[in-house]
């Protein structure tokens, strides 16, 4: 069964880079110039390029709906099956980035990589990399002087514009993960041509499974709980995080979810439900909180007890005077408490 998962931790300590070049981009240039030979990386540059990789993590999931007709998509598949034509196609794919964005682009190269992750040589990293302005400044007798220097990698996130990481492995249900840094929470239209893709969950999947997330990862860590709160508690910050906020930040949803002052079990807490959100393909996903999905029936609380009784609510327990304990009394028993001024029964 294909993973949900965007990179988990696992996933990206085991990346290694294969194959790298890049190619160079110049605004009043309609062709790329290209290298003739392969870019060999000493360690400190794998290592920078390696954390470049792990941030498209927080992308968004896509899929190759027409792989026949995206030339992107068959590059890389034609790069996997026989890597002796890295260098040819990796000219094809820049010059296919170059053709699409029409408009004016700043000055940069474009990235082509090989990547190995657990030991499957299955992804294509591509990453658009802009200039940035550097001056070089010498001191000569207590007089300074600058010098510009063109045609520099400087290691500013700020340079990185558009990333995307092609999976051409049976390991995950995406085939894509793709950042664009000026795009908010999508990629660009001609980004999104030029890799012809489409995004694989929409807003309402995505904001259905981070609700409910919560609740089933408090019921199944009931150790990493803190001293007071059933798994309730945790699905109702769940609701005021989603319908708080328009756009879904995977960090923020989790720090608003485990409140608890014991920072040990915090931290457990935080490493489990990031890897639970990760497995479920939710972590590292920006997107725009979908209202429709929080209804009247999402947002509900539901419990049923041993005997077949079923509590059903809405909003905080305090607000609905209904108490659950998060451990059994003395007689193995569950002490559920229930305050109201008033109540009948319901005719069938």
């Amino acid at each position: 069964m294909k993973r949900e998962s965007v990179l988990t931790e696992a996933d990206k300590a085991s990346i290694e880079i294969l194959k790298f070049i890049f190619h160079i981009i110049i605004e009043q240039e309609h062709k790329p110039a290209y290298l003739k030979h392969e870019v060999s990386l000493n360690p400190e540059q794998k290592e920078f390029f390696k954390k470049r990789l792990i941030d498209v993590a927080q992308g968004i999931q896509y899929i190759f709906p027409d792989k026949a007709n995206s030339s992107t998509y068959n590059y890389c598949h034609s790069i996997i099956q026989d890597n002796s034509q890295f260098l040819k196609l990796s000219k094809k794919i820049t010059a296919s980035f170059r053709e699409h964005h029409k408009g004016n682009t700043a000055d940069g190269v474009f990235v082509v990589s090989l990547v190995k992750i657990r030991n499957i040589a299955s992804f294509i990293f591509l990453l658009k990399i802009d200039n940035r302005l550097v001056y070089q400044y010498k001191i000569n007798r207590d007089r300074a002087s600058l010098k510009k220097i063109k045609d520099t990698f400087v290691e500013d996130t700020k340079a990185i514009q558009k990333m995307a990481l092609i999976s051409l492995s049976d390991k995950y249900a995406w085939e894509a993960l793709a950042f664009d840094r000026n795009a908010g929470d999508s990629i660009k239209k001609y980004f999104q041509n030029f890799l012809a893709v489409a995004e694989k969950d929409d807003i309402f999947s995505l904001t259905r499974r981070a609700l409910s997330a919560a609740t089933k990862w408090a019921n199944q860590h009931k150790d990493l709980l803190n001293d007071t709160d059933t798994s309730a508690h945790y699905k109702q910050r769940a609701i005021n995080y989603l319908t708080g906020h328009s756009i879904f930040n995977s960090d923020e949803f989790i720090d608003t979810i485990l409140f608890d002052e014991n920072i040990e079990r915090k931290t457990r807490a935080i490493d489990s439900f990031k890897e639970f959100l990760q497995e479920d393909g939710v972590y590292g996903q920006e997107f725009r909180i979908s209202q429709k999905a929080l209804n009247r029936h999402t947002l509900k609380h539901t419990a049923i007890t041993a005997e077949g009784i079923t509590l059903t609510w809405t909003g905080e327990l305090e607000q609905v005077n209904l108490t659950l304990p998060k451990e059994p009394q003395g007689d193995g028993m569950y002490h559920i408490v229930i305050k109201t001024n008033s109540f009948e029964d319901i005719p069938i």
